[in-house]
């Protein structure tokens, strides 16, 4: 099921499940002037013990569409990827692996 973008599994038997999130990476800067190249998002990983029922909440992170063209200004980041239950901004946080940065601007 997903919902604005959340998707949402329910896990089906009890037992230690290994969760791997990976950060998208970030844009580039594609002018002519000190081009640079984005960071890699980051990749975390863990073996999280899981009750049957349990819905966790899976947030995927996405590396930007737009480049940067001109001096001055940055490319975006990459997004972050989420794994949690409740609200986000509850204690239900399970793993998050951060977005990798710009190529620069």
């Amino acid at each position: 099921m997903q919902i604005q973008g959340i998707q949402e599994w329910t896990v089906p038997a009890s037992g230690t499940y290994r969760i791997t999130a990976k950060g998208a990476s970030g844009g580039i800067f594609a002018g002519s002037y000190s081009e640079g190249f984005p960071g890699a998002g980051a990749t975390v990983v863990g073996d999280i013990s899981l009750t049957i029922g349990t819905v966790l909440k899976i947030v995927v992170g996405q590396k930007p569409t737009t480049a940067a063209s001109s001096s001055g200004s940055g490319s975006p980041g990459g997004g972050a990827s989420w794994v949690y239950t409740g609200s986000i901004g509850g204690n239900g946080l399970i793993v998050v692996a951060g977005g990798g940065g710009s190529g620069g601007g």
